[in-house]
Parts: C-alpha cells; sequence; structure tokens
C-alpha cells in the first residue's frame, strides 16, 4: 500500500522560494542578455560599424578633422555655422607620437586676446579638450601643455591600436576655438545608408542627460543604455533641416557609416563634429538593439 506523505509548511515555503528564486533568475537573465549588452562582444552592429572603417580613408580622415573640416563645410554647407577658430598653435614632431611647440609661447600674451571663455582642442581624437571658462595664462598653459604632451601621443597610439586611421592622415593640431554656451544640447544624427538610425539628445557639457529619438522623431528606448535619460532633452526646432543636412551630406560623400552632429543657438544650426566610427566600434549592445539594427538594415523598420 502507497502512502503519500502531505507536503509540510517548510516544504511550501521552500517551493514557494525556489520559483520566486527561478523567476528572478530569468529576469536577470533577460536584462543581462537582452539589454545589458554584457553578453554581446561581437554584434552585427559593431561588426556593420568595423566593416565600414575599411572604405574612403581619405575623405574620412578630412571629415574627421576639426580643423580642415571646417574648410569642408564652408564650401559645402555655407548655411552650416560653426565655431571659430581663435589661435591655431605651431607644433613640431620630435617622436613617432610625440609633438613639441615649435616655437616658444607667450601665454600671458595670448592669454590678453583671448575671451573670457573658450575651449582648448587636439584636431584628432575625442574627449581631448579643456573648456575654459575663466580666462588666465597660467591655466591656459597648464591646460595646452597637457593635451599636448599627454592626449596626443594617447591619441596617436590609440588610433593605431583601434584601427582609427583617419586620425593619422594629418599630423595633429592644437587649438583654441570659440565657446558656443553653458547650456549647449548636442544633437547627434547617426545614419546608416542615408537613413537615420537614431537621434541621440545629450546635453553636451551634462553627461546624464539624454533621450533618443527615431527617424520620425518619436521616442526610441535607451539603445545604447546611456544614463540619465530624461524628457528634459527635447527635438530640436530645426529637426527636419538637421536631417535634410545629413542626406545632403550623403548625397555629397555616400558614406554609409556616419554619425552628424549639430548644435542649435538661438534657433540657428550649428556644426559640431562628424563622427566616422563611433566609440571606435566597441561599444557593446544589446540583443534588442541588435535586432532592432537587423531589422533596421533589411528596411523592416
Amino acid at each position: 500500500m502507497l502512502f503519500r506523505s502531505k507536503l509540510s509548511n517548510t516544504d511550501y515555503i521552500l517551493l514557494f522560494n525556489n520559483i520566486i528564486s527561478i523567476t528572478i533568475l530569468g529576469i536577470l537573465y533577460y536584462k543581462l542578455e537582452y539589454e545589458s549588452g554584457i553578453f554581446i562582444n561581437n554584434s552585427e552592429y559593431i561588426k556593420f560599424c568595423k566593416d565600414q572603417q575599411n572604405y574612403d580613408w581619405e575623405l574620412k580622415a578630412l571629415l574627421a578633422n576639426k580643423i580642415k573640416v571646417k574648410e569642408f563645410n564652408k564650401k559645402y554647407f555655407p548655411e552650416l555655422k560653426q565655431a571659430k577658430v581663435l589661435y591655431n598653435f605651431n607644433l613640431t614632431k620630435i617622436k613617432e607620437d610625440q609633438y613639441e611647440y615649435r616655437e616658444k609661447v607667450n601665454f600671458e600674451e595670448l592669454s590678453s586676446n583671448l575671451p573670457d571663455k573658450y575651449i582648448i582642442k587636439c584636431s584628432v581624437g575625442g574627449a581631448n579638450h579643456y573648456i575654459m571658462k575663466k580666462n588666465n595664462f597660467k591655466e591656459l598653459k597648464k591646460n595646452c601643455d597637457h593635451i599636448l604632451y599627454y592626449y596626443i601621443p594617447r591619441i596617436v597610439r590609440g588610433a593605431k591600436e583601434n584601427n582609427q586611421f583617419q586620425h593619422l592622415k594629418y599630423e595633429p593640431e592644437l587649438f583654441i576655438e570659440e565657446y558656443l554656451g553653458d547650456n549647449l544640447i548636442d544633437y547627434k544624427f547617426q545614419l546608416i545608408n542615408n537613413r537615420l538610425f537614431f537621434l541621440m539628445v545629450k546635453n553636451a557639457w551634462k553627461p546624464d542627460m539624454c533621450k533618443f529619438y527615431n527617424k520620425d522623431g518619436n521616442y526610441l528606448p535607451n539603445l545604447f543604455h546611456w544614463p540619465g535619460e530624461t524628457n528634459e532633452m527635447k527635438l530640436p526646432k530645426n529637426f527636419e533641416k538637421m536631417k535634410a543636412l545629413c542626406h545632403k551630406f550623403y548625397e555629397l560623400t555616400k558614406i554609409k557609416y556616419i554619425r552628424v552632429d549639430f548644435y542649435e543657438i538661438n534657433d540657428e544650426i550649428y556644426f559640431g563634429e562628424y563622427t566616422i566610427s563611433s566609440g571606435a566600434c566597441r561599444n557593446k549592445v544589446s540583443k534588442n538593439v541588435d535586432n532592432y539594427f537587423k531589422k533596421f538594415i533589411n528596411n523592416n523598420i
């Protein structure tokens, strides 16, 4: 005769805890695998980005250079405003990845001819600038020296290591540029095959404020899990005009993968930069983003 023992209260509690644990693990797996991008190292999106690095190096080198691109825009996009160059240092190459001032710079005299606010930049690479919000010659010299002796060697080495040869065609330049404003909003248009993959609206000086939009100006879930998603980041008033400029750029260059950045100041469009390989094509994306990309590239979105 078979006897069935009844489950005790402890058994029910253990069973309930197991169900809860499995549910939590399932949610965590979904979050990690489909949303966070942690498990995706070679997505279709990243492969496409890397593949596009192999084309049009001459043109991409011109577009990626923050000095030379100004002449390009002046010629082909005369309606597009851009920050003015206030001073350009003469540099000389002393080693493969090291540069020096060609002649001694009188920073005190230079400072006396500059506005109260400005930006010190390198002509190649990213994240290599200093914002001077209170002009003084000691800080000016310190920040110029830091870009020259620290950032430029890193940029040159990094360009070689990350297959970003567009930064190596021209010698790096150190220059001072007009400061466009304190509350600057950056409008980043990512185009693939002349179609808007996404628009990322981001506070230029506060990296924890952003929002994503699609080609129609509708909200997109945060594609790259950028911190600080907020409804404060609105579409630009010149959204359609900016898109038209992006399409004009494509017709001119036929570059399949490009990010075009704009600012909007007093309702006028200012150029930000052209980004050839965003994040050096190393940003991890989630399966959700990768699936979105596959649909987009196949014209299913």
